[in-house]
């Protein structure tokens, strides 16, 4: 039986916590897999979630989940190279939205996914327990996406000063409370961790593994496709994903989302921050040139909260293959 999501107002009023009826889709029982989920208020209802949480799976279906600001655009770019047989032409002309539409984005979205060409490859931040239950029926191959929440809270602020300008101002606690639009980092993160070693159509890869040594991870990736280049394209897929290429990608600049955004937030060209770009600096550890000691404390009892209970080290999660 579908679970029914309920959507319930919390204290502070620019968050709801959703829940279901029942978790028996879930394909593993965790502390985290089975609890109500906070998230921004502006995104949730149940004709918005329901349509992702109902969605069809194929089994030839390609997902690539993360938590946002993990390198998503990054490997989005070379998952659709690999699938693609090295198209880079073509990449280049396609915004990354359409070659890997994000789900849960808009209804229109979730409607476009339907009739995307098989097999299809989607993107998604959702929570496990709101993503499509025939996911973990049909088993069709699942990329992860991880990277350290340090770098994710920096790249979050910047993101967000790109999207919505000088206004823009972050609730740092929001982002270890795990409130933010996108929901609890870590317990994302732990439950697609406790898949992978358990499901072979998992792949959990993390952005730092693709720092230190990019081709190694475009050739796991590509074996784990199912997809064989010579060691010539995968050079070539190498320079292209290398950071200044995608930079300069204007398929992977996010343009029409930005659009979108500026347009329905009414934002002004005096508020655009100067200089500004989706993709901005890709450099692991970043957060120690930009955040405070008191505030990294923070972080820092926020992640061993969550890992010592596993007894598990961010090394142990960025570093597990």
């Amino acid at each position: 039986m579908s679970p029914e999501i309920k959507i319930e107002a919390v204290e502070n009023s620019d968050f709801s916590k959703i829940s279901l009826s029942n978790y028996d889709h879930v394909p593993v029982k965790t502390q985290y897999s089975s609890k109500p989920i906070y998230k921004n208020l502006n995104y949730n209802s149940v004709e918005t979630l329901e349509p992702v949480l109902n969605f069809e799976v194929f089994e030839d279906d390609l997902w690539l989940i993360s938590y946002p600001k993990c390198g998503t655009t990054w490997s989005q770019e070379m998952v659709w190279c690999l699938m693609n047989n090295m198209d880079f032409e073509t990449s280049k002309k396609v915004d990354i939205a359409e070659k890997s539409p994000y789900l849960e984005w808009t209804l229109d979205v979730v409607e476009k996914c339907k009739g995307l060409p098989r097999p299809r490859f989607i993107t998604s931040h959702e929570e496990m327990q709101l993503l499509p239950k025939e996911l973990w029926t049909k088993r069709p191959k699942i990329i992860f996406v991880v990277r350290d929440p340090r770098d994710v809270f920096v790249s979050f602020h910047h993101h967000y000063k790109y999207f919505y300008g000088k206004s823009f101002t972050q609730d740092r606690e929001t982002f270890i409370e795990g409130r933010m639009k996108y929901g609890n980092f870590y317990e994302l993160v732990l439950n697609f961790y406790s898949l992978k070693n358990q499901e072979n159509n998992v792949l959990f890869l993390s952005y730092e593994q693709m720092k230190k040594n990019l081709k190694s991870v475009v050739l796991k990736v590509s074996d784990f496709l199912g997809k064989h280049y010579n060691e010539v394209q995968i050079d070539k897929l190498v320079e292209h994903l290398d950071f200044k290429n995608m930079k300069n990608n204007p398929s992977c600049s996010h343009k029409k989302e930005l659009e979108l955004v500026r347009k329905v937030k009414n934002i002004k060209e005096e508020d655009i921050v100067e200089g500004t770009t989706f993709i901005r600096k890709g450099v692991v550890g970043s957060h120690k040139e930009e955040l405070s000691e008191e505030f990294l404390k923070k972080i820092d009892d926020w992640e061993r909260s969550y890992l010592e209970k596993e007894n598990l080290t961010l090394k142990d999660i960025l570093w597990s293959n």
